[in-house]
């Protein structure tokens, strides 16, 4: 059996595993065998040294550390979030050098590479690469580019909910023990994004039937929680702000980010332990205390459970099999992500699921870190199961009236969308470039292509050459097994496929 690597590029840690051909190891980034987990920090501090020759430290460097613990502006951090972006750049070393994401995320990647490279891991090896449920094709495509530029062979990108499944925490009691047919939802709550992902799992006569039936995702996660809680706590110690600046040992451009470093560590600490009602540290000698109940307020009013039960009902509903309120007719619900340790949302899940069995161990940390990595690894060698991962979404175009949907979001496999007349006037005028938009959630047509839960997914480029006549041109959209591909014909002629096979195009670009 070949031998896998899968890597799970989380925005606050990195999760990496390699498959032998016998067994799954968790890679040691860092050389710190004491850690359960084997995460490290997903992160780089950049630097000049007496030469001005620049150097770059990551996991495991004393330098690195040292950067982040001193709030050293020129420590890279939480840069996944960066490709949900357009455009992105960071400037460090006093504003030296001008840094994309693509940059700084192969960067990252080619550190990975070069310790696995000295811990003699077959770098050959095919690679499997999580994302979150939201993550546009575009934004697939700059991660797979920049683990490619950086030396491993991509093989296939899958999301990180969907990896969770195949996980040995999950898949025995999920999957293995199933005796007929059940839904499983998969809460992924991680730092930059809230996944959800429903699957339909059938287990008869030794033939194992896995199959995405719908997903959907939230740009939130436990950063924006540690946010909301850091501002709590500079607003409750308005006096001690002042003293701190005022004795100098903080500076106005330090002060959030050391309450951010405060709120974290509060936040880790308070649900390390069950029923564990309050935590307090010495914040520069004076004691700051953090109660469950803060954070439960903070929750409440950030609305957060109001727009994830909403996500969850209109995720059901737009299935062919289960309305909105079908919440009954799930038996198995998974919480997994760093943020599922939060009690908060155990409550409210128990309460939304009724009798559906709740499984998570907040005690358990490779539970909670690594289900993805080592998932990933587990769909990858696994044959005895028939998978279904194709993700309902919709595509859709923007000719100058917002996001017209051109493909329906449960379409199958090579089924036709829905025809788009464009005139060549205004082909000619966006330089015969198509620009392609994908949702997972249910959006009204003619909608803003900026509203949140539409990405842009690249684009389709026509060639002029081939058209010709003066008339509009009709554009039939299908996915296909590699990808969304267009047909294009005169609307005079339809049956008449001029690009047969125009595919969706990703721009990549790097400094």
């Amino acid at each position: 059996m070949s031998n896998y690597i899968s890597i799970d590029f989380g925005m606050q840690n990195l999760k990496v595993c390699y498959y032998d051909g016998r067994k799954c190891h968790r890679v040691d980034l860092e050389g710190n065998q004491h850690s359960d987990s084997k995460t490290s920090k997903n992160a780089v501090y950049y630097k000049e040294d007496e030469n001005s020759k620049l150097l770059s430290y990551f996991f495991g460097a004393q330098e690195a550390e040292t950067a982040r613990k001193y709030l050293d502006p020129d420590y890279v951090c939480y840069i996944k979030r960066e490709l949900q972006k357009e455009h992105y750049y960071r400037c460090v070393c006093n504003g030296k050098y001008r840094f994309s994401a693509l940059k700084i995320i192969t960067d990252i990647f080619r550190r990975i590479y070069e310790k696995m490279t000295e811990a003699r891991y077959d770098m050959n090896s095919p690679t499997i690469l999580t994302v979150p449920v939201i993550f546009s094709e575009m934004q697939k495509e700059m991660l797979r580019s920049c683990a490619n530029k950086a030396g491993f062979d991509v093989q296939e990108i899958i999301t990180e909910p969907f990896a969770a499944l195949f996980s040995e925490q999950f898949y025995d009691e999920c999957i293995d023990e199933i005796d007929g047919s059940e839904y499983v939802l998969i809460f992924d709550l991680g730092a930059s994004t809230f996944d959800f992902c429903l699957l339909y799992v059938q287990h008869e006569s030794d033939v194992i039937e896995v199959k995405t039936v719908s997903s959907a995702g939230i740009s939130f996660g436990g950063k924006d929680i540690t946010d909301a809680l850091a501002s709590y706590l500079m607003k409750k110690n308005e006096e001690l702000s002042v003293s701190l600046l005022e004795s100098g040992r903080l500076d106005e451009v330090s002060l959030q980010p050391a309450y951010f470093e405060l709120a974290e560590e509060l936040k880790n600490s308070l649900y390390e332990e069950e029923d564990t009602a309050e935590f307090f540290r010495s914040f520069y000698g004076n004691k700051v205390l953090l109660k469950t109940t803060n954070v439960d307020t903070i929750l409440d009013e950030s609305r957060i459970w109001c727009k994830i039960e909403s996500v969850i009902r209109d995720m059901l509903d737009s299935t062919d099999e289960l309305d909105a309120d079908d919440t009954d007719s799930i038996s198995k619900v998974i919480m997994t992500g760093g943020t599922s340790k939060i009690q908060y949302f155990r409550d409210r899940v128990e309460k939304l699921f009724g009798e559906a069995e709740l499984i998570c161990d907040p005690e358990n940390l490779d539970s909670i870190y690594c289900a993805v990595s080592t998932g990933a690894i587990y769909y990858a060698i696994q044959d005895c199961a028939n998978i279904s991962n194709s993700l309902p979404m919709s595509y859709g175009i923007d000719i100058g009236k917002g996001f017209e949907k051109v493909l329906n979001r449960n379409s199958f496999f090579n089924v036709d969308g829905k025809r788009k007349q464009i005139s060549i006037a205004q082909l000619e005028k966006n330089n015969w470039r198509i620009k392609v938009y994908q949702t997972i959630s249910s959006v009204r047509e003619h909608s803003d292509v900026k509203q949140e839960g539409i990405l842009y997914a690249g684009f389709i480029q026509l060639d002029p050459n081939k058209y010709s006549q003066d008339g509009d041109i009709c554009l039939i959209f299908k996915y296909t097994k590699y990808g969304l591909v267009a047909s294009t014909a005169y609307l005079q002629d339809l049956k008449q496929y001029i690009d047969d096979s125009v595919l969706l195009v990703t721009e990549v670009q790097y400094e």
